[in-house]
Order: C-alpha cells, then structure tokens, then sequence
C-alpha cells in the first residue's frame, strides 16, 4: 500500500514539475486592472446614470447631460484633475451587475443608498439630501396638500401604491407602508410608467421627493406632491462604485467632501434651490457636523 502511495505521489510531482518547466521563461499571469487603476491611468471616470428630473437629463438629439448631479459630479471630477465619461443608462436593478463587470466604473445619478444596496455597492458622502412624501393624482381629494396625511392615513390595504422593484421606495414601502397593496414594475421602469399607472387608476400613489414634483408637471402629468406629517425618510443623494473596489470608493469618497466645502457647490446649488423652492437639503459642512 505504502508503494502505491508513493508512487501516486511522485507521478503528481512529476507532473507539476514538468508544466513548470514546460511553460514560457518570464510569463505571469496579469493582475486585473482595477477600476481605481483605469480612473488613474485614464484620467476618466465612466459613469452609469438613470435619467431622472432635474437630476440627470440626457439630450435625446444632441445627447447632452445636464441636471443637478450631472453638475455636481463634473464639478467634483474637475477639482481632482479627472473628467466624467456619461458611459451607459442603466436600469436601477442592475446597477450593482455592471459595475462589477467594469462596464462603468461608478454609478453618478444621486442614488439613495440603504442597507440593502450595501451588501453589493459602496457610497460616497451624500451631496444633498430629499424628504420623500407621496406622489399622488392632482384631483384625488383624498389627498389634500393643506391636509394632515400621516403614514397611518395611508398605511390601508385599499390604498395601492406603484414601486419599482429594485429601486429605494421598494424597500421604503416594505418597512414603512407594510399593509398598503403593492403594485410592482420592473426594474427598467421610470417615472413615465409610474404616472402611467397612476392616472389609469391602478395606483393611487407612489413614492418621491418634491423635487420630480414640478418636472413632472412640466412634461405634462397631473400630479401633486403630499408630504408626510410623521417623515417618511430623508435620503442622501450619492455616488456608488463597486463594494470591492475600497480605493476608488477613497478617492471619490475624499473628492465629494472637497467640493461640499468649494465655492462650486454653493454655485450650483443656489441655481437649483431658487428653482426648486424647499425641496432641497444640503449637508452640513465637515466643521458644522
């Protein structure tokens, strides 16, 4: 038995020694090049988005970028000597996918980070923050804008309220709104099928920051925002980059507060907090907190 043995042994050593001796003088395998890496060696960070007023907008003829985190995101990478590639739109549901298969190296459209999204993504420091409250039909007078709406108000299974799977206000609704009756769509789904769903009467509300209320106004839609008497919950708008990717996260992390306490972000926020009267809130500064 112990000959056996032996011999098995010294044929996998041979082995082995043979594909070590057999194999090209000087090759080693290649470390994969971080998105960290690229960023730095490229100058360029590729960013994923989702199109949401007046956040990012995209030019559907010139494909221009434009919004408020568009700004925020050039004016950030500017500071740090680096530019913003608007690489690829990608639904909210598969953003954790795509920046693991490098397709883009951060996702820049103000998402609103939560403990579910953490398990796969990492999170800069937020650059504003939104109440959210209900979205609901202009002439429902169940809902009146001078009126006392609680959670518990409307907190009813006879109350249908539209989610996107994947997306923030699902999860706000599992823990906040946990006896209203759901009505889902899928993760590619935006706010034209949210205002779709509404105003055919199978919803009766979804969930959103004020901000949306006046573009989706603009574009046509009869809705009207109804803030929460007991706040729902206040989100920060942020960058997400791969959970595994801890140097990026740093440099875009550090970059975000830098441009929190530069004049560029007083700049830019002003123009949107004229025009958006209430809707948005800015973080303290590091020397506040």
């Amino acid at each position: 038995m112990k000959t056996i043995f032996l011999s098995a042994l010294l044929a996998v050593i041979a082995a082995f020694a043979t594909v070590k001796l057999t194999m090209p003088a000087g090759i080693t395998a290649t470390p994969k090049e971080t998105a960290y890496e690229r960023v730095m060696r490229t100058g360029v960070l590729r960013c994923g988005y989702g199109a949401w007023a007046p956040f990012v907008l995209k030019d559907p003829v010139t494909s221009e970028m434009t919004g408020l985190f568009v700004e925020l995101t050039e004016a950030m990478a500017q500071l740090n000597g680096i530019r913003v590639e608007w690489t690829a739109e990608v639904d909210w549901g598969s953003i954790p996918a795509e920046l693991k298969s490098g397709k883009i190296d951060a996702h820049c459209a103000g998402m609103w980070p939560d403990g579910h999204r953490a398990q796969k993504m990492a999170f800069t420091a937020p650059f504003t923050f939104l109440n959210v409250g209900l979205i609901a039909r202009e002439n429902d007078s169940r809902f009146n804008t001078g009126a006392s709406i609680t959670l518990a108000t409307v907190n009813k299974p006879e109350f249908t309220v539209g989610v996107v799977e994947g997306d923030a206000t699902e999860f706000m609704t599992k823990s906040a709104l946990d006896k209203v009756t759901v009505y889902a769509l899928p993760p590619m789904a935006n706010y034209g099928n949210s205002i779709a769903d509404l105003e055919g009467g199978r919803t009766d509300f979804f969930l959103g920051p004020k901000i949306i209320e006046q573009p989706l106004r603009d574009s046509g839609a009869k809705v009207k925002f109804i803030p929460l008497t007991d706040q729902l919950q206040t989100n920060g708008d942020v960058i997400a980059v791969d959970i595994y990717e801890h140097e990026l996260w740093q440099f875009l992390n550090a970059s975000a507060k830098d441009l929190l306490n530069n004049a560029a972000y007083d700049r830019i926020m002003t123009r949107y907090e004229q025009e958006y009267p209430g809707s948005l809130l800015r973080p303290a500064k590091m020397y506040q907190e």
